[in-house]
């Protein structure tokens, strides 16, 4: 720096004007390139996170423009808010800047100092140097401080001297806090990082075993597929077995059915009324039996469960005569007197009339098999609860009975009281399977019993199952299918009447109208001794039947002699009798001929169908009767002469 001198002519005095105004300003241009240059140095420095290097590089600025003897700088440690020292050089002026910058805390110049944002200059101790100290701050908090000593004779400290101190110390405070900054940004991504391989292995470790789980899960359901597909093949084999022995019993219980109308004609020809009214029996315990086939049909080719409830409507009081004269060779084995107690108003019920049928049959089996010299008594009675009206069966018997702990047991599955005690239509499942049949119907079954008194077994059955079925399914079954009546004749004997009213009586037989004799009838049947069979019993009732055998040449021989009726009998396959419908429904000779379908099994929807519009009539073999049989011949025999 050039100092200001007396000079004794003007002209001296110009040139050495002259000469500091340039010495200044290239003083300015050296202070203006060393910022420049000193930020990029303070960034450099702070991303090496060291603020040792900041110092070093902000000492060498600071010795460029003014010659310090020693400086030192402080950084505040945060917990404590104490100040650090930190840098310093030389290292052998250290403890002698110390002491001055010591006794400046005391005398509070350190204090006062930091809050200036500007050089603050005090004489030292023995008064040959001046103590520099300068705060390290940025606008958001005080980095640390500065502490310079200086000769105290060296020249007065210029404000442009001491603006730049102030620009290189404050680039110092904002690089420490950039490299806070930096070291923290570093830390938290360095912290993020270990977060995200922490969780990139778990979830590495999750997707193994996920994977592991998946090939398991794979495994399980390619084991239960090859389960499921044995299942279902051995539950086919099972549906084809039950179906074949279902078809091969229906077919010679349908013959002794026909053979027994045949010897009942004959019976009643000679008068002999005693076998006639065996024959009654034997007849209602036939259709009973093809009723019990037809239903395990049913259950092999669906779930017995989820066939669900077929509702129909019935007369509750010829099922209950129909029990009671299948059970009376039972009852009469081991000399029990059956007593049936009807109450007012019982009427019909609409149920599935073979379950209710079923259950009553079981419960009243064990009943004649567990008494013997005794009394069974059936009760029914209406009961209205809640505005529903339910039918009550109470079947009480004098037999060994049981104690109330068997008696809780009776409905569990797999229970049963004796060995020989297998109820009867061959179903074997026993009081159980009647348990599940009421719940089924959307009725309950319950039992008292006392040992060597006997048992009273309660069935309650809602009256109508329509609302019940309406909240199994949602949607209400309507359809009311309306079963063959028949009367039966029980031997006397058998049951002991409390109510005159159930008396019961054979209806006599009606011969043919006059106008309908002479007409005749062709019977077509896969079996020609079943069309034989029927075609005796048609001629008993004044009609005249021929016999024709299903075949080939059927056709050819209808069309030489063409009938005024054709019956018929679709059996087990029925593929061919479908064919000569079919064939017959195409020639104009046979057009006007009506058709009555005779079959031994149900038909499928396809079949009817494919039926209808081209037979008149179509009878179920094993749920008609007779005179039934006999109404309907009549019937289309008479459309066909009034046309």
């Amino acid at each position: 720096m050039v100092e200001k001198s007396q000079f004794k002519n003007p002209e001296q005095k110009k040139t050495a004007r002259i000469e500091y105004l340039e010495n200044l300003a290239k003083w300015h241009l050296y202070s203006l390139e060393m910022l420049a240059s000193l930020g990029e140095l303070h960034h450099s420095a702070s991303q090496n996170g060291s603020p040792d290097k900041i110092f070093q590089i902000a000492n060498e600025h600071l010795l460029k423009i003014i010659e310090f003897d020693a400086v030192a700088f402080y950084l505040v440690d945060e917990p404590d808010a104490d100040f650090i020292l930190k840098y310093g050089s030389p290292e052998d002026t250290q403890p002698s800047l110390q002491k001055e910058v010591n006794r400046r805390i005391d005398d509070g110049s350190f204090a006062w100092a930091v809050n200036q944002n500007r050089p603050v200059m005090v004489k030292s101790t023995d008064g040959n140097q001046n103590l520099i100290l300068h705060v390290l701050s940025t606008k958001r908090r005080v980095r640390g401080m500065f502490a310079g000593l200086i000769q105290a004779a060296a020249p007065r400290l210029e404000e442009t001297i001491q603006y730049t101190l102030s620009i290189i110390l404050q680039n110092t405070a904002n690089a420490l806090e950039s490299m806070a900054l930096y070291n923290l940004f570093q830390e938290t991504n360095a912290h993020l990082e270990s977060k995200i391989r922490e969780r990139t292995t778990n979830l590495e470790d999750h997707m193994v075993k996920m994977k592991e789980e998946i090939a398991h899960r794979k495994l399980a359901e390619e084991s239960l597929w090859v389960a499921r597909q044995e299942v279902e093949s051995a539950l086919k084999a099972k549906t084809d077995l039950l179906t074949q022995f279902n078809y091969e019993l229906k077919t010679p219980i349908n013959s002794i059915l026909d053979y027994g109308e045949m010897i009942r004609s004959e019976i009643e020809k000679l008068g002999e009324t005693s076998l006639l009214e065996s024959f009654k029996n034997m007849q209602t315990t036939g259709r009973h039996l093809l009723k019990l086939i037809q239903g395990m049909q049913s259950s092999a080719q669906t779930n017995w469960q989820a066939l669900g409830p077929q509702a129909q409507t019935f007369k509750v009081k010829e099922v209950l005569e129909g029990i009671l004269v299948t059970l009376f060779p039972m009852a009469r084995k081991n000399n029990n007197k059956m007593k049936l107690k009807q109450g007012p108003d019982l009427g019909s019920m609409v149920s599935d009339e073979l379950r209710v049928r079923q259950i009553l049959l079981n419960i009243i089996v064990n009943a004649c098999e567990f008494t013997e010299n005794g009394k069974i008594l059936i009760e029914t009675m209406v009961e209205n609860v809640a505005g529903e009206e339910w039918i009550c069966f109470r079947i009480s018997d004098t037999g060994a009975g049981m104690d109330p702990e068997k008696a809780r047991n009776l409905f569990r599955e797999g229970s049963a009281i004796q060995p020989q005690s297998i109820p009867f239509g061959g179903t074997g499942m026993g009081l159980p399977f009647s348990k599940r049949l009421c719940a089924m119907l959307g009725g309950n079954i319950q039992v008292k019993s006392e040992v060597n008194k006997g048992s009273v077994f309660s069935v309650r059955l809602p009256r109508d199952i329509q609302s019940f079925i309406a909240k199994q399914r949602r949607n209400p079954i309507t359809p009311e299918v309306k079963t063959p009546t028949s009367t039966y004749q029980v031997l006397p004997g058998s049951i002991e009447e409390e109510d005159p009213s159930l008396k019961i009586s054979g209806s006599a037989e009606v011969d043919a109208d006059e106008s309908l004799k002479k007409k005749e009838i062709c019977v077509v049947d896969e079996n020609f001794d079943n069309s034989n069979i029927l075609c005796h019993i048609l001629k008993g009732q004044g009609w005249s039947a021929r016999p024709l055998e299903l075949s080939k040449s059927t056709l050819d021989k209808l069309d030489r002699e063409i009938p005024d009726m054709i019956i018929i009998c679709l059996g087990v396959a029925g593929d061919q009798g479908l064919q000569l419908i079919s064939e017959l429904g195409k020639r104009e000779s046979m057009k006007s001929i009506p058709i009555l379908i005779f079959s031994a099994r149900e038909l499928g929807d396809d079949e009817k169908s494919l039926l209808e519009g081209r037979v008149q009539g179509m009878m179920h073999r094993g749920n008609c009767t007779r005179q039934e049989l006999i109404d309907q011949i009549k019937s289309l025999l008479r459309n066909k002469s009034s046309k």
